[in-house]
């Protein structure tokens, strides 16, 4: 497993580490050489180093697949989006890096939308797993990520720095469950 200090080292933008920690775990179980192919219906594909996760992710792209790499779970269309190669994205840090921009740019969408506090943090975590601000609620994406990061005691995290103000009491049930039952409904 990775430790909070290497964490910690990679992180520039102000995210909690925890919580990164918390992403990080559910998405590849701290292996740096995690790979998952989108809508791939075969054998489920586990690299053995960082080489071979390497050698199968550009496999799959050069075969029209979208597939999601490293210690983070970056979408190679991110990894490309933001400015890196697939090679370089499995780096430890510039794959932590990637998941704190990524995670950093939901929050602000999630602000826009007009969500504050853990609301938007979670809505973050959503759009972090799915690009859906309601389908990894569904999926159960958000409260595995969040189980673990209050677990971890590193719930006072430091989002005070990108102006997300913390919860406000009730906010979160009428008007989540309210979407969460609108999209249930829409997508059944």
């Amino acid at each position: 497993m990775i430790s909070i200090a290497l964490i910690s080292s990679c992180l520039t933008l102000g995210a909690d580490t925890g919580l990164i920690s918390a992403i990080m775990t559910t998405e590849s179980s701290g292996k740096i050489e995690a790979l998952n192919v989108n809508k791939w219906e075969g054998d489920r594909v586990r690299p053995t180093s960082v080489e071979s996760s390497i050698e199968i992710a550009t496999h799959f792209l050069d075969n029209g697949y979208s597939v999601d790499i490293g210690l983070m779970g970056i979408n190679s269309f991110n990894v490309m989006r933001l400015g890196h190669t697939i090679e370089s994205a499995y780096e430890p840090c510039v794959n932590i890096g990637l998941g704190e921009t990524i995670l950093v740019e939901n929050i602000q969408t999630a602000k826009a939308a007009g969500y504050t506090g853990d609301d938007a943090l979670k809505v973050a975590l959503s759009l972090y797993n799915t690009g859906s601000m309601s389908y990894g609620f569904t999926n159960g994406y958000v409260d595995k990520v969040w189980t673990r990061f209050v677990d971890q005691k590193s719930y006072q995290a430091r989002y005070s720095e990108l102006d997300v103000p913390w919860t406000i009491e009730g906010s979160w049930s009428a008007q989540t469950d309210s979407e969460m039952q609108q999209w249930n409904e829409n997508n059944e």
